[in-house]
């Protein structure tokens, strides 16, 4: 990994591009290690082979509405991999699979 790269740093900038589009942010998502939802010490410096998610929780007052969409990512030494990326996207992507049931 280039540099240590905080997680804080991270929610930190999402937080004022989601502010300026006039949503609230709750929170960026959490670590994942022996329990499913680890510690949230966003002070932590990321380093390779730790493992968090990037889950912020947008909240739409005017709409009475929250989204939260969750990727798992694997801290590597070049960078990240996202654990996730083959998780279903889209409506359509989730309706086709629940449709088998």
């Amino acid at each position: 990994m280039p540099s240590p790269t905080h997680y804080l740093t991270q929610g930190k900038g999402l937080t004022r591009y989601t502010a300026a589009a006039g949503l609230g942010v709750r929170d960026i998502g959490h670590h994942v290690g022996l329990e499913a939802t680890d510690g949230r010490d966003y002070s932590t410096p990321l380093e390779a082979g730790m493992v968090f998610t990037v889950e912020p929780k947008l909240y739409a007052p005017d709409l009475d509405i929250a989204i939260m969409i969750e990727d798992v990512i694997l801290v590597t030494e070049d960078g990240y991999e996202n654990l996730s990326a083959g998780a279903p996207r889209t409506v359509e992507d989730i309706e086709r699979i629940m449709g088998g049931r």
